[in-house]
């Protein structure tokens, strides 16, 4: 799993320099001046011209990370056809897949002991060899 690295000093700086310069307004508004050079009819390119904001439209994620459990169980669902985001999220999914699993791990311990019981080589008894008698005269 990859190292997840701190952010230097530089970089912090960089972040907060974009922010109180409002680069993000100078550089929509570029793209947008850019855009109705090319197209000089586009109404909606101007009115979104007029409408610049100087903070950016994507918020801050708000869904939370999945675990390395969930992440392994969806890869799981994944790997037989099943949509693992809908089963992780689905709870009669989930609870349908789970007893299937249960299922499967009781046949398949069962089958193990069959076959266990199948593999063992009876042992018989020795038979004891009769003593060689010598004939005597």
């Amino acid at each position: 799993m990859p190292q997840k690295h701190n952010k230097s000093q530089s970089r912090k700086a960089q972040y907060a320099t974009y922010k109180t310069q409002s680069r993000y307004a100078a550089n929509k508004k570029a793209k947008l001046e850019r855009h109705l050079k090319k197209y000089p009819n586009d109404e909606k390119a101007k009115q979104a011209l007029k409408d610049i904001s100087s903070t950016p439209k994507r918020g801050t994620p708000e869904s939370t990370m999945w675990s390395s459990q969930q992440r392994e169980v969806a890869q799981m669902f994944a790997s037989v056809g099943i949509n693992g985001h809908h089963a992780l999220n689905n709870a009669k999914v989930s609870a349908r897949l789970d007893a299937e699993h249960l299922r499967f791990d009781a046949e398949y311990k069962e089958s193990l002991m069959k076959k266990e019981s199948k593999n063992k080589i009876p042992t018989a008894k020795k038979k004891s060899k009769p003593s060689k008698k010598t004939k005597s005269d």
